[in-house]
């Protein structure tokens, strides 16, 4: 029986002048890929404190990828700093999306019907 991951509403964001709305959303496939990249490290998590303006950057732009997969990395950075701004629950919102796919993941080895022999 596959496990029933919790789910939370994605940030959609929409652009009051142009109409343009962004889906931010994370999943497993993107933190996945995040890992395989080598973006999600034993330091990962330390960078919120260290640097949260990269690690907001980090999320943004990934979580964007899976709505949005066209839109660059310097495009996220210039949208996220020059139109939206660091708005104040902007950093917990990304960090809650990313984190439910991110421990989907990781608890699943201790709630696993399988047995590795």
């Amino acid at each position: 029986m596959a496990k029933v991951i919790k789910q939370t509403k994605p940030l959609v964001l929409e652009n009051k002048e142009t109409g343009r709305t962004l889906t931010v959303e994370f999943n497993r496939a993107i933190i996945l890929k995040m890992d395989r990249l080598g973006i999600i490290g034993a330091d990962f998590m330390e960078t919120a404190e260290k640097s949260p303006l990269t690690f907001v950057s980090i999320l943004f732009y990934w979580g964007l990828q899976m709505h949005h997969p066209e839109i660059t990395e310097d495009e996220a950075q210039e949208i996220l700093f020059d139109e939206i701004g660091l708005q104040e629950n902007l950093f917990s919102k990304l960090s809650e999306l990313f984190m439910i796919p991110y421990t989907s993941i990781m608890d699943a080895r201790k709630n696993s019907v399988w047995t590795v022999k």
